[in-house]
């Protein structure tokens, strides 16, 4: 009996033998590094020692960078019949950052298996880089809105030292300027002016931004209408007890409470606020409240006793 169930065991093993030697082997062929204008690429060879189909995608990826759409692929490897493909990624530009990225073949029909081989790109760094547009030369009061004809200031920050820095200012009208920051000027047109900026320093990265600014006629003024008493004993709009007396004599409904003790409850204050404002409807309500707290008292005294 146990010799049968040995050759049992072993009739399972060396079925499923074939099937756990069957992984496919990878090999990713992709040089050390990249550098500025060359494109980022890695051949791979797929391999196995028996006939089946696989799902596969090849990818790049990069800490700084995003990563391309992934496309499925399905073949049939022949055994022991090796076929080469070759993945083509982006090309490495003045934008890119100095990172390290990974060349992967992943399977994942009809088994799961990953290969990865590390690369680096060589590239500029960039560094932070803001332009502003101020009120004052020390920049702290910074704005978008200007008043024709006033001292406007552009200036900047810098995360590295003495950057070289081009400035194109682009008017209304949309006549240009070239700038050197940091810069006062006025500006005498009305509109919206663009401010191009570049900012560049050996061994960095070229860095490029824009901002925009408005220039209007004159500051937006918010007249007030004055309060006035006329004087004509009707308590009008706007006129209180507090501004207008005449008109609005203590207890008026004017929107002011004036907290006087007059024998007259102002109809614009609380109990509270007002000594004159008795308390209304609180004590009939708790009189109501004990008659029918006692009523049901008794109701249910009488219902136990039957």
């Amino acid at each position: 009996m146990k010799t049968k169930i040995l050759f049992g065991w072993v009739g399972i093993f060396l079925i499923f033998l074939p099937i756990t030697l069957a992984f496919t082997t990878t090999d990713i062929q992709v040089k050390p590094s990249f550098t500025i204008g060359e494109q980022i690429t890695f051949s791979y060879i797929l391999t196995s020692d028996i006939e089946e189909e696989i799902s596969y995608f090849a990818s790049i990826d990069c800490e700084e960078a995003p990563q391309a759409m992934l496309d499925l692929k399905t073949i049939l490897l022949q055994p022991n019949t090796p076929i080469t493909e070759i993945y083509k990624g982006y090309t490495v530009d003045n934008t890119t950052q100095p990172q390290n990225c990974y060349a992967t073949v992943s399977i994942v029909e009809p088994y799961d298996l990953v290969e990865t081989k590390q690369f680096k790109v060589i590239a500029n760094p960039s560094f932070e880089f803001d332009v502003f547009t101020c009120k004052d030369s020390a920049c702290h009061s910074k704005s978008k809105i200007f008043i024709q004809e006033k001292t406007i200031y552009l200036d900047y920050n810098s995360e590295v030292e003495n950057p070289i820095i081009t400035a194109t200012l682009i008017h209304p009208d949309k006549t240009t300027k070239q700038l050197t920051l940091p810069i006062s000027i006025k500006a005498d047109q009305i509109g919206t002016y663009t401010l191009e900026v570049a900012a560049s320093k050996e061994g960095y990265q070229l860095i490029q931004v824009s901002t925009d600014f408005g220039v209007i006629k004159n500051e937006a003024n918010i007249e007030i209408e004055p309060i006035t008493c006329d004087n004509n004993l009707i308590c009008g709009k706007g006129e209180t007890y507090n501004n207008c007396p005449k008109d609005c004599p203590s207890g008026s409904k004017d929107g002011y409470c004036d907290k006087i003790s007059d024998g007259i409850c102002d109809p614009d204050c609380s109990s509270q606020e007002d000594k004159d404002c008795k308390p209304t409807g609180e004590l009939p309500w708790l009189w109501i409240a004990i008659v029918v707290i006692i009523v049901g008292s008794l109701g249910l005294l009488l219902f136990l006793k039957k």
